[in-house]
């Protein structure tokens, strides 16, 4: 067995280029999305008959749809809906998981473990789809609809992670120390296993925001999420489902731009992983090449 070593130096320097590369894609859809609260290429609820279906061309830089709407303001005008959806869904989901996982971890009852941990694996059997169907039934679809029903989704994914780090560190020596000082366990939570857990909770929670991204393009496609006449990139997949042999411009650009957006934040959760996780940075200096 030939092992080779790997400096330290080459990792470092490949998280750096994710997160940049990562970084410079979510900016830009991130930016356009800013500029269009003060301005688009064209009024992106503007109907214009008469222009429909049209491809790209300097008119309109990315085409119109099949409402003669310019796909480019719709695009900007959709990017904050979709990603203040997809930050309040894990938001949400950090901020409802996070202290139920550290409770299930530091409360030393197994009664209580147990209802929190099944209480979760039951939330969790819900995809964020299914969820919505159901809160839609009750209270119609709409963004918040949509934010709540990923929210919900998010919250067994952050329990489940919180709770697996938390009891890895509760029997650490400095637990202890911070117990004989008198400190409660909120207080320890708090000040001393919440700081040592965060590079996990952080990389979990860029993991979740590309998963969001996707969850509310979906549910904008089923109609669940951003209602017209609100720009939306997976309402804007389902318009141009029935025309893509017509105008294949209307399916590729959002279906592209969703595509960018998750390879954007995946590089950067792939970058901060590298950077953060303790495990890789002392374990990656040597690598299992080849067996002979």
């Amino acid at each position: 067995m030939r092992v080779w070593r790997i400096s330290p130096f080459l990792i470092a320097s490949a998280g750096r280029r994710n997160l940049i590369s990562g970084g410079v894609i979510l900016g830009i859809i991130s930016l356009a999305g800013l500029i269009s609260f003060f301005w688009t290429p064209a009024d992106p609820t503007i109907m214009n008959i008469s222009n429909r279906m049209q491809p790209p061309s300097m008119a309109a830089w990315l085409g119109t749809d099949h409402f003669g709407r310019d796909i480019l303001s719709q695009i900007m005008a959709a990017t904050p809906v979709t990603l203040s959806v997809a930050l309040v869904g894990v938001m949400i989901g950090m901020i409802g998981g996070i202290p139920l996982g550290l409770m299930a971890a530091l409360i030393h009852k197994p009664f209580f473990d147990h209802v929190l941990t099944r209480g979760g694996d039951v939330l969790f059997a819900f995809p964020a789809i299914i969820m919505a169907m159901l809160l839609t039934a009750g209270f119609g679809a709409g963004i918040s609809i949509a934010m709540l029903a990923i929210g919900l989704f998010n919250i067994p994914v952050f329990l489940r992670i919180t709770r697996a780090a938390a009891m890895q560190q509760r029997h650490m020596t400095y637990i202890h120390s911070a117990r004989l000082a008198g400190k409660s366990m909120p207080r320890i939570a708090c000040e001393h296993i919440l700081p040592n857990i965060a590079p996990v909770i952080i990389l979990q929670a860029s993991i979740q925001f590309s998963l969001a991204i996707l969850a509310e393009a979906g549910l904008s496609y089923l109609g669940l999420g951003a209602q017209p006449p609100t720009p939306s990139w997976g309402r804007m997949l389902a318009d141009s489902q029935t025309m893509i042999g017509l105008a294949p411009h209307m399916a590729i650009i959002p279906g592209l731009t969703i595509m960018l957006t998750v390879i954007g934040v995946n590089l950067i959760g792939e970058g901060l992983r590298q950077r953060l996780d303790p495990y890789r940075s002392r374990q990656a200096n040597y690598v299992e090449m080849d067996i002979s």
